[in-house]
């Protein structure tokens, strides 16, 4: 990735065989913060993804018990490589053993640190939040944004003027989304949308917003940019982040296997995505509605 992409997009997280309470409670902090974040399992498939996305930064469980590896010569072959050496590290790990920690933050000198969970996840949060801040992994983006290549992912549905809509998800974030109307539905700029419920897989969420922004699409339907409303409750967001990061997860696991580069995009003005087909017997106006 150029340094322009970096500093547009932002960079990719990578927690490499993460502890359970990294995959439970730490990483759900990281994403509610806005960074892009990816649970890693396979450290010989990581490598070719740090090759490709050289920019980016790597915590490693140094405490994961792999046969005939050692972390501290894993990592410094990271750093000492040509295709990697861009790589920031950082080690997370349950031990206190000054030695141990001697080696990678003297010896190695990785540049994230050594996070020692022992301090409690509040505070290895913030040590991680700080080292991705100093490393400016959040670039000019300001909101981690999914592409939806199905209805079968991502669908919505409106009341609008008494009558139910369905419409297709083609991207989200937490802080809006872009999407079409399989009926056609024509709204103007700064349209209040004050009943929508989403279904993102198996999550239902009701949230409200308003139309930000709007363009033509091949098939002639709109593309519309709805911003929704700042006042979103707690735990809808969450729901947004499991979804978001659910889906750039599947893709990361996607591209290790095949090799096929997730772009997930983060800028709301310009949403792309592949549109999709959903179910159309909710657009009458006696549809029902599903309980969020």
């Amino acid at each position: 990735m150029s340094e322009q992409e970096s500093q547009d997009r932002g960079k990719k997280v990578f927690f490499l065989n993460p502890h359970s309470v990294v995959q439970e409670e730490l990483i759900l902090n990281i994403l509610m913060n806005e960074y892009e974040a990816y649970m890693i399992k396979d450290h010989v498939r990581l490598r070719p993804l740090l090759a490709e996305f050289n920019d980016s930064i790597l915590f490693v469980n140094i405490d994961a018990e792999v046969k005939g590896l050692s972390w501290a010569e894993y990592i410094k072959s990271i750093m000492s490589t040509e295709a990697t050496m861009g790589v920031k590290i950082g080690v997370i790990s349950t031990s206190e053993n000054k030695e141990l920690m001697k080696t990678y933050l003297v010896d190695l000198a990785v540049p994230c640190g050594y996070i020692r969970l022992r301090m409690g996840v509040e505070e290895s949060t913030r040590l991680v939040l700080k080292a991705l801040r100093e490393s400016q992994a959040m670039g000019k983006r300001k909101f981690v944004r999914a592409r939806c290549d199905s209805s079968s992912l991502a669908s919505f549905n409106i009341k609008y003027l008494g009558r139910y809509h369905n419409g297709i998800i083609h991207d989200i974030s937490s802080s809006g989304m872009a999407g079409s109307f399989e009926s056609g539905l024509r709204l103007e700029l700064g349209s209040r949308l004050g009943d929508m419920q989403l279904k993102l897989r198996t999550r239902l969420v009701r949230i409200s917003g308003a139309v930000a922004g709007k363009r033509a699409e091949k098939n002639e339907r709109e593309l519309y940019v709805i911003l929704f409303d700042r006042e979103t409750a707690g735990d809808v967001k969450l729901k947004l982040h499991s979804f978001i990061h659910e889906v750039l997860q599947a893709e990361i696991e996607k591209k290790m296997t095949l090799g096929s580069a997730p772009r997930p995009e983060v800028r709301p003005e310009t949403p792309t995505s592949r549109p999709a087909v959903e179910d159309e017997e909710r657009s009458t106006d006696k549809s029902p509605r599903e309980e969020a």
